[in-house]
């Protein structure tokens, strides 16, 4: 356990692949964009076509393409917004399955600031130890307009949580609860 003394921080090293994946994700989030709206532009138009045939020359077309470009953009916001929280529960039903999970104990949680929007970001440590040894690992989260109770009240200083971890890598671990952390944190 850590004593009483500073706090864990993220050490420059994190920082700087926490940056680079972040930054990467930003960059595919342009081309999924235009993925998703231009498949469902197309999917529109030929609906469009298919229901009404006779109603080509009315503008029908071109109305179905609206429709589709605003259905693409919705739906493809929506992806990528929700996509931290199915990746994080692809992972935990995958590790659940055929990982290694240990009961970690929760040493620090810091509140920090994440961006300009309003978004509230933590970041959570936690350690535990293994065959292997002992492991300090961190996690960030994002909540809009605060955390839940249940967060924070889960990791004070000392509370047991639930670590899964592919057997080779103790470093790729997730925390077993329902709250997503960033989609960084599925990669690092």
């Amino acid at each position: 356990m850590i004593g009483p003394g500073p706090p864990p921080q993220l050490s420059r090293h994190r920082r700087r692949q926490r940056f680079w994946v972040e930054a990467a994700w930003r960059l595919a989030q342009g081309p999924i964009l235009l993925a998703v709206t231009v498949v469902c532009m197309i999917v529109a138009a030929g609906l469009g076509r298919v229901m009404s045939p006779r109603l080509l020359n009315e503008g029908v077309t071109d109305s179905a393409l609206a429709v589709g470009l605003i259905a693409g953009l919705l739906g493809a916001s929506v992806a990528i917004v929700r996509a931290p929280v199915w990746l994080h529960r692809a992972r935990l039903w995958s590790l659940r399955r055929s990982g290694r999970s240990a009961t970690a104990d929760a040493v620090w949680i810091d509140g920090e600031p994440t961006n300009w929007t309003v978004l509230e970001g933590y970041v959570v440590f936690v350690r535990w130890r293994d065959l292997a040894g002992e492991h300090l690992g961190d996690r960030c989260y994002r909540f809009w307009n605060g955390a839940p109770h249940d967060f924070i009240s889960r990791f004070g200083r000392g509370q047991a949580v639930v670590v899964r971890y592919p057997a080779a890598r103790p470093h790729r671990f997730i925390i077993d609860m329902p709250h997503a952390p960033t989609i960084v944190d599925a990669f690092i």
